[in-house]
């Protein structure tokens, strides 16, 4: 009787057990499910945070070469400032002499005239001055195209500058949009 009762406890506890041990292989089986999709998830997540570094890395490349165009065009900009204010410069000095020349011719010309009125006898001196008085309106007539000329390249120039400021703008809203998405990807990281 009493080892029939043993062997009933015996099976009771094995019958005990045998439901443990099917809750740990259950929970076994869950377990390496679950480490599997944790796995596979991880290496999906390696992958994708490959992707966004090299993403990333192209995206330093792109703003480090539209920082280096920006700075390109930064330099031809004052390049190109730097000309027009020496043609405006040299406009102003041409303006300048033309005026003198031309308040100088003027003078002489009164002058010839008072001379002319004044002593028939310096006729000779009054053709002189009257020579010089020509070369003097050659020399301005000279100068005369060359001012237009200049204001030609002024007007070129300007032109110019503002072609380049266009691009810059242009350069500089692109700059915007990429740091935008830069932005925009490292808070996605």
């Amino acid at each position: 009787k009493k080892s029939k009762r043993e062997r009933e406890d015996a099976d009771v506890k094995l019958d005990g057990m045998q439901r443990q041990l099917s809750h740990l292989q259950t929970n076994l089986q869950t377990m390496d499910q679950r480490y599997e999709e944790v796995f596979q998830k991880r290496v999906e997540c390696q992958h994708d945070a490959v992707e966004i570094k090299q993403l990333y890395a192209k995206k330093v490349q792109k703003d480090a070469d539209l920082s280096k165009e920006a700075s390109i065009g930064q330099n031809e900009l004052d390049s190109i400032l730097l000309k027009i204010r020496q043609a405006k410069q040299y406009n102003d000095e041409m303006k300048s002499e033309v005026a003198a020349t031309r308040t100088m011719a003027k003078k002489k010309k009164e002058d010839l005239k008072a001379q002319a009125k004044q002593k028939l006898s310096q006729d000779t001196y009054i053709d002189g001055l009257n020579t010089e008085v020509t070369r003097l309106e050659d020399d301005t007539a000279l100068t005369e195209p060359q001012l237009r000329a200049q204001k030609e390249q002024s007007a070129d120039a300007d032109k110019m500058i503002r072609d380049t400021n266009s691009a810059l703008a242009n350069l500089a809203a692109e700059q915007k949009r990429l740091v935008q998405q830069w932005n925009s990807s490292v808070n996605a990281l």
